[in-house]
């Protein structure tokens, strides 16, 4: 609903729309979603600066990790699965545990009555996700198809979204729906590509001589 209230903006959409879509926002609960309402106002946003925040607060996160235990179940509960997954990491440092298989490295790490339902889960946090199941060389080679890729300002509003709702939660990762509706999104606003056949007719004539 966050990233439809967005859309809507860059659309021009009805107010009637964009407030059935505030309403829809809140009225879900998400903590998540609520926090970053605040996103509808701005117009852009460096990736590579949300990118930077994010590891700064994915690090941080790390660092509080150990002392979860004080906080309410939510936090402590989210901060346990960071403290698993750092493991995870480090046992799978240069390749990790492989696309999907993160569930297959916690495993390892839980013990007797820790393997729960509840405690088999993808860690809420979509870097420490990506980083323990693609690894070092997963993220050089990330690295170094992000460099190959051109994104509109449009397009940098919604990958904050996904960004920053990533600090909290894994769905970007790990739900069908949310990868869909983000490829879709991002469809819809494409980056404009400048012809170089258009650019160099363009000069081709201005070199002509009028006569």
């Amino acid at each position: 609903m966050l990233l439809s209230l967005i859309s809507l903006k860059f659309l021009k959409g009805k107010t009637s729309s964009k407030i059935v879509s505030l309403i829809s926002t809140l009225l879900t609960g998400s903590k998540n979603a609520i926090l970053f309402l605040g996103l509808y106002l701005i117009k852009k946003i460096p990736i590579k600066k949300t990118i930077l925040f994010c590891i700064l607060i994915s690090l941080l996160l790390a660092f509080l990790s150990p002392f979860g235990s004080g906080f309410g179940y939510t936090i402590s509960s989210r901060l346990a699965g960071i403290s698993s997954s750092v493991k995870i990491i480090g046992d799978h440092t240069l390749f990790g545990t492989g696309l999907g298989a993160h569930i297959v490295g916690l495993g390892e790490q839980l013990q007797g009555s820790q393997i729960t339902y509840e405690n088999l889960q993808p860690v809420h946090n979509i870097f420490f996700l990506l980083v323990s199941e693609i690894g070092l060389i997963g993220l050089f080679f990330l690295y170094f198809l992000s460099k190959q890729i051109k994104i509109s300002s449009r397009q940098s509003i919604l990958l904050t979204v996904a960004l920053l709702t990533g600090l909290f939660d894994h769905y970007w990762l790990t739900l069908l729906q949310n990868k869909l509706l983000l490829t879709i999104l991002l469809a819809s606003f494409p980056v404009e590509y400048e012809s170089w056949t258009s650019t160099k007719n363009l000069q081709l004539i201005l070199m002509e001589d009028p006569e």
